[in-house]
């Protein structure tokens, strides 16, 4: 059963790897690949849940990719620049979304006051509610 699993992994990373996709999207490529890969068979085929149940028990899912984490996102939009301007947590949300991460705002949110914390983003109160920036 891992074998199937450890494959399937190395298929999609490698399928993603030759598609010269950008880092950016390299988590969501991979994920969408492992999930068409998951739910076929060699042929190509369609696997239903409860196929696939049976071949492999009732073992939980793996993790996202450490990339695909609110944190992380969030991390990678304070790198690329995003939020060198003031941006709400709506702001954040649309921008996650535009490249392919559906993350409620909530989690949004709470990832933010977490950076204010820490001391990696500034926050402001405007007439919209709060608004983070970097220094």
């Amino acid at each position: 059963m891992e074998d199937n699993i450890e494959t399937l992994l190395k298929s999609a990373e490698s399928i993603v790897n030759r598609s010269g996709i950008s880092s950016t999207l390299r988590p969501t490529a991979f994920g969408e690949v492992f999930r068409v890969l998951w739910q076929t068979d060699s042929l190509g085929m369609p696997v239903t849940p409860v196929e696939r149940q049976q071949t492999l028990g009732n073992r939980p899912r793996p993790a996202p990719p450490i990339s695909a984490k609110p944190a992380a996102l969030v991390q990678k939009l304070i790198d690329d620049g995003f939020l060198k301007q003031p941006k709400r947590d709506i702001d954040v949300q649309a921008k996650l979304q535009v490249v392919g991460f559906n993350i409620p705002r909530k989690q949004i949110a709470t990832v933010l006051v977490r950076k204010v914390r820490i001391g990696q983003l500034q926050r402001d109160k405007s007439d919209n509610g709060y608004v983070y920036f970097t220094s």
